[in-house]
């Protein structure tokens, strides 16, 4: 998922992390509407993880924007 800094003109159900901080962010960050896979390798640290109120809300979203309701 692509996450961004930039709040303001989200589309619909891309969203805020509600638990931002907690996830190891160090700024308000939203979930935007892009999915994209890398190389394993490519990933030199983990900064966080998503709270479950978080995790359920992307798993909505997910959802809402496959068309898999």
């Amino acid at each position: 998922m692509a996450l961004t800094s930039q709040l303001t003109a989200l589309l619909p159900k891309e969203f805020v992390l509600q638990d931002w901080k907690a996830a190891g962010l160090n700024v308000p960050t939203a979930v935007k509407r892009a999915i994209q896979t890398i190389h394993q390798r490519l990933v030199t640290r983990k900064i966080g993880e998503l709270s479950d109120r978080d995790g359920a809300i992307l798993e909505t979203s997910l959802r809402q924007w496959l068309d898999l309701h």
